[in-house]
């Protein structure tokens, strides 16, 4: 079997080969963030900014951390591509809560098979978002 890296390949080709969708701004839902590219995989969204308020400059989300009782903070949102809908949507949950280093050393540790990439949004300075991506690489 020969693999041709996607990218290299003429856009038309490239999407009959991969379904592509975009995740939400979580800073601004209604503005696209990225483009995430699936081939015979999920995505899955776990964000705090759709249900959440603020008080005292301290924004409350409806992702709660177990350990402490509260809503997690420092992070906007995060994306799962994996290879079922299942496992992206646990995944997503148990990454939002580990924050990035506890989640990235997490995804460094599941088996090649599990194959997920991870987009974490977390708050920029100065507003907005910045990414992270890590885990098996995926087309861009």
């Amino acid at each position: 079997m020969v693999f041709v890296a996607p990218l290299l390949l003429p856009k038309v080709q490239r999407e009959r080969m991969f379904d592509s969708t975009r995740c939400a701004d979580p800073t601004a839902p209604d503005r696209s963030a990225t483009r995430v590219w699936l081939r015979g995989q999920a995505l899955s969204v776990s964000g705090g900014y759709a249900r959440s308020f603020v008080t005292d400059g301290v924004t409350y989300s409806h992702i709660m951390d177990p350990r402490t009782g509260r809503p997690v903070q420092g992070v906007l949102s995060v994306a799962v591509v994996s290879a079922s809908a299942t496992d992206g949507d646990a995944l997503d949950n148990v990454l939002f809560v580990q924050g990035l280093e506890r989640a990235r050393a997490f995804v460094g540790r599941l088996k090649a098979s599990a194959g997920a990439s991870v987009y974490f949004f977390l708050p920029a300075d100065g507003g907005g978002y910045r990414l992270e991506r890590f885990g098996v690489s995926a087309p861009r």
